[in-house]
């Protein structure tokens, strides 16, 4: 196809990263590469747009050793060398495949390199923090959220939100609201989500009182109950046998026109009395 188009209107480096971007996100790797080779050809020097659509499919292909091999190899010796995106892209490739320790020294990498070609932002460190939470992990991504502060990198809401939902899931509170806190003192407005998982987590232990208090913040905040808000009270009221209150949430979700959308819902198995 670049081919046809060359004979009549000569492509230039966007077009050709266009088009690897293109290839990549239609899981036509063969395509990319070879649209990449054509550039390589042309002797036009090499651009982190094109470089990084090619890292982005190769993760996404799950053929993340070849895209770590792009990253450290040829874009270096293509003169091109790599940025936080580039990295990022990697981060974010490693972490789905369940890699988070070698993500954890790529990230290193970045930050060893004295911040003088891409040193690693929020963004980066949410990634590996995620990746390590998902693994089962917890005191490795509570330590690395304390690391990018300590290297001044200020937490946004993705990242407080993601380290409160990983101390809920490990029932460790105190951290969890020590960080809750601290992401209000901030200035960061917690959304639906960091309530729902502050909530969720109270619920697994029973602590109903918790969970008031919750409701009621989200309140002053403007914050309204979502359907998995709903879900997370309606499955604990149930299971605990308290199912006139479960009633009541169960109309007041109805009556504010939200579905129930929350996993393995099944109102057969709902008993109201």
């Amino acid at each position: 196809m670049v081919r046809e188009c060359s004979d009549k209107v000569a492509p230039n480096l966007c077009t050709y990263s266009i088009l690897i971007g293109r290839f990549c996100r239609m899981g036509h790797l063969e395509h990319g590469f070879a649209a990449f080779g054509l550039i390589l050809k042309t002797g036009w020097r090499m651009d982190h747009i094109a470089i990084n659509q090619l890292l982005k499919g190769l993760c996404h292909g799950k053929r993340v050793g070849e895209a770590m091999d792009v990253l450290l190899q040829r874009m270096p010796e293509l003169g091109c060398m790599p940025d936080t995106v580039s990295y990022t892209i990697l981060l974010k490739g490693l972490c789905n495949e369940k890699r988070a320790e070698e993500a954890l020294e790529l990230l290193h990498m970045m930050a060893d390199d004295h911040g003088r070609r891409c040193p690693p932002n929020v963004v980066s460190y949410s990634i590996v923090i995620n990746g390590f939470f998902t693994e089962g992990q917890v005191d490795k991504p509570y330590n690395l959220f304390l690391e990018m502060i300590d290297r001044g990198i200020p937490p946004d809401v993705v990242t407080y939100t993601t380290v409160i939902d990983g101390l809920c899931k490990a029932q460790l509170f105190d951290r969890a609201e020590g960080v809750f806190q601290q992401m209000i003192d901030n200035g960061f407005k917690p959304n639906n989500y960091t309530y729902n998982c502050l909530i969720h987590g109270y619920l697994s232990i029973g602590k109903w009182k918790e969970v008031v208090q919750m409701l009621e913040e989200m309140s002053a905040r403007g914050l309204k109950p979502d359907c998995y808000t709903y879900g997370s009270l309606l499955n604990y009221l149930c299971k605990n046998g308290r199912c006139r209150e479960a009633r009541f949430f169960f109309d007041s979700m109805i009556r504010k026109g939200i579905k129930p959308k929350f996993p393995r819902f099944d109102g057969r198995k709902w008993s109201f009395t």
